[in-house]
Formats: C-alpha cells, sequence, structure tokens
C-alpha cells in the first residue's frame, strides 16, 4: 500500500487512498470488535459516523455575460457584487413654505426662516437674499439666488443665480447665472447658462450656453454640445454641436460638427474636430478619430472653408470643400474641393473629381465626368488628360 505521498506522485486522489486504507484495517480488525463488543441491544442500534466527509458539489451556473464599463474596464453582469448597489433612502417630500414677501440684508439675515421657503410676490434683498424659489419680482442690491426655480422678474447689481430654470426676465450688473434652461430675456455684461436659451439673451462680453433654441446677441456667442437652432449675431460664434440657423458674424463663424442653415461673415469654418485616441493609462498613440462637419445651406464670406459641403459659397476670395461638394462654389480667385457634383466658378477651380460643370481660366481635376469651360483645362487621369477652350470627358 502506499503512502499518501506516492498517491500524489503516481496520480492518485488522496481520499481515495485514505479510504482504502480505512475499509482494509476495518476488515483486519473486525474479528477482534465482534469478540469484545456486545451487540446492541434492542432499538439502541450505534450510528457510526462516515469517515470520509461529503465531497462538495459545485452548482452549475450559466456564463454571464461581460459588460465593458465606462471606464473601458471589462466586469460582470448586475447580478456582480460589484454593481449591486446600496439601498435608497427615501427622500421624505419637501415642505414648501409660501409666503407673499420677503425682505432680507443677507442670508440669514431675514423675515422669515422656514427650511423652502418660496416667495410667490415680491422680494427685496438688499444685499444678498436666498430662497428654494421666487416667483414674482425679485431685487437685489449684489446676488439673488434661487436654490430651485424662478418666475417673473429679477433685478440685481451684480449677479442672479438660479440652480433650475429662469422663466421671464433677468438684468444683472455681471452675471446672469442659471444651472437648466432659461425662457425669456436676459440681459447682462456676462450670461452662463448650463441648459439651452429658448428666448433672447443679450450680452456686451459672453453669451456661454449649453444649447440655443433661440437669439443669441454677443461679442462672443459660445454654443456647447447640445447645439440647437436659431439666430447667432456677434463677433465671434463658436458653435461645438449640430446647428440649424443663421450665423451673423462680422469676423468669424466657427462650426465643430454640422450646420444647416446660413453663414455670413468675414471668414467661415465649417471645420472636424479631431480627438485623441488609444489612450492605455498614462500612454496615448498620435492616432485620431474625427467627427465629420456637414454645412448644408449657403456660406457668405471672403474664405469659405467646410468639410463637406451641400449648397452654395460665395466668396470674395477663395472657397475650400475638403471633401465632398454637391452644389456651388463662386469666387473670384480660387475654388477647391474633393469630389464635385455641382458647379465651379472661379479665376482657378480645382477638384479631385469633376461631376457638373468648371468655368475658370485654370481648370484643374483629376476625373472628369462633365464639361470645363476655360483657357487651360486639365484632367490628367482622362485619356485627353489636356484642352485648351472646352474640354469634356466621361470618366
Amino acid at each position: 500500500m502506499h503512502s499518501r505521498e506516492e498517491s500524489r506522485s503516481i496520480g492518485v486522489h488522496p481520499r481515495a487512498t485514505a479510504a482504502v486504507s480505512l475499509a482494509l484495517g476495518l476488515l483486519m480488525t473486525a474479528p477482534a470488535m465482534a469478540q469484545t463488543v456486545p451487540p446492541p441491544a434492542g432499538d439502541d442500534v450505534v450510528v457510526q459516523p462516515d469517515p470520509l466527509p461529503p465531497t462538495r458539489t459545485r452548482r452549475y451556473r450559466p456564463h454571464r455575460r461581460i459588460r465593458r464599463s465606462l471606464r473601458g474596464r471589462y466586469r460582470r453582469g448586475p447580478g456582480h457584487y460589484r454593481y449591486r448597489r446600496a439601498p435608497v433612502e427615501k427622500v421624505a417630500p419637501k415642505n414648501y413654505a409660501y409666503r407673499p414677501f420677503e425682505l432680507s440684508l443677507f442670508y440669514p439675515v431675514c423675515i422669515f426662516h422656514p427650511r423652502h421657503k418660496v416667495i410667490i410676490g415680491l422680494s427685496l434683498n438688499i444685499l444678498h437674499g436666498r430662497s428654494t424659489s421666487a416667483y414674482g419680482l425679485e431685487i437685489g442690491g449684489i446676488v439673488n439666488h434661487e436654490i430651485e426655480n424662478f418666475g417673473g422678474i429679477q433685478l440685481a447689481g451684480i449677479v442672479n443665480y438660479v440652480s433650475g430654470t429662469a422663466a421671464g426676465i433677468q438684468l444683472a450688473g455681471i452675471v446672469n447665472f442659471v444651472r437648466r434652461d432659461v425662457y425669456g430675456l436676459q440681459l447682462s455684461l456676462v450670461n452662463w447658462v448650463g441648459g439651452s436659451c429658448y428666448g433672447l439673451c443679450i450680452s456686451p462680453a459672453l453669451n456661454l450656453h449649453g444649447g440655443v433654441g433661440g437669439i443669441l446677441l454677443s461679442s462672443m456667442n459660445w454654443v456647447g454640445k447640445k447645439g440647437g437652432g436659431g439666430l447667432l449675431l456677434g463677433g465671434v460664434n463658436l458653435v461645438e454641436g449640430n446647428f440649424k440657423g443663421i450665423q451673423i458674424s462680422p469676423i468669424v463663424n466657427v462650426n465643430y460638427r454640422h450646420f444647416t442653415g446660413l453663414q455670413i461673415s468675414l471668414m467661415n469654418f465649417n471645420n472636424r474636430k479631431s480627438v485623441r485616441i488609444g489612450c492605455s493609462g498614462n500612454y496615448c498613440t498620435n492616432r485620431v478619430t474625427t467627427f465629420f462637419a456637414d454645412m448644408n445651406g449657403l456660406q457668405l464670406s471672403l474664405a469659405n472653408m467646410a468639410y463637406n459641403i451641400y449648397g452654395v459659397q460665395l466668396s470674395g476670395i477663395l472657397n475650400v470643400a475638403f471633401n465632398k461638394m454637391h452644389g456651388w462654389q463662386l469666387s473670384p480667385l480660387f475654388n477647391m474641393a474633393g469630389p464635385v457634383r455641382g458647379v465651379q466658378i472661379s479665376a482657378v477651380n480645382y477638384a479631385t473629381h469633376l461631376r457638373g460643370l468648371q468655368i475658370g481660366l485654370i481648370n484643374i481635376t483629376g476625373r472628369l465626368s462633365g464639361v470645363q469651360l476655360g483657357a487651360i483645362n486639365i484632367a490628367y487621369k482622362n485619356k485627353f488628360p489636356f484642352m485648351v477652350g472646352v474640354l469634356v470627358g466621361a470618366n
């Protein structure tokens, strides 16, 4: 009989070796035990314990789907302990205390002191006033602060601060700040809205909004990734999201994503935005992913630039479409585009593939599926790559 170490070396399970050893020992000692131990009397049967503990059986569990978290790490599904959320405590409903007026020197030096105070009527704040919400007329010497919403007319010497939504008229000496949406009129040195502006926002310095659904008038209008639509009138108009409407600026209009409408400026850019990818820890490769921006409509400027143009580019100097151009390019000096389906009219026209018409002194294209009218016509991928006057191709 092998020892436990020997059984492990020859591949026998240790429990099997112990069981065989115990069985052989019981057989050898059975006659002696029968002579010395008296038989049980009656029903007093002694049950011997099992010498070997029962083997632990593993319950079959189906494979759980692997999900990728926002951080990029692989984690298990909702049944996994990492996804088990702590029990949410039930929040008691707020007991709003409605007051018809309020007078405060600064918070908390005021007339009424309920926890959730709502003013419906008149609120006068000599220096600083704070309430849960206010609806009506609020006048503050320095700061007006609403924890939730405001509706009505809000006048402040320096700051109007609303943590929720504002509807009505906001007038401040320096800043109107609203965390959510604005419905109505804003007038201040700086208008800062976390949501969208649905109305008219006027500022001599800066309109900073997450989105827009109305009119922005300022020296600089900055619209965030929410985008939107409406009218932007400013020295510089910058839109990070998709926009539909009109942009008018004496300096520049810039769009990072898709634009549909009319752009009038000294320079119009409807370009692409690149973001780094391929990061692992603190290491990032130089590869980039690109959000392609489309321009649908009309561009009027001294210089127009877009990635994809579906419409008309009318410029005093040059028109550039970095990729596709479907429509018209009109310029006195230079038109450049990738594949063109439409008309290019300028002193110099260039397209990688022309399906349409080029009119100019010098017309250059790779493949020609249309007509070139000019003093010099070049289609360097056609059978007849050069012609003076008229060049027709069907490539």
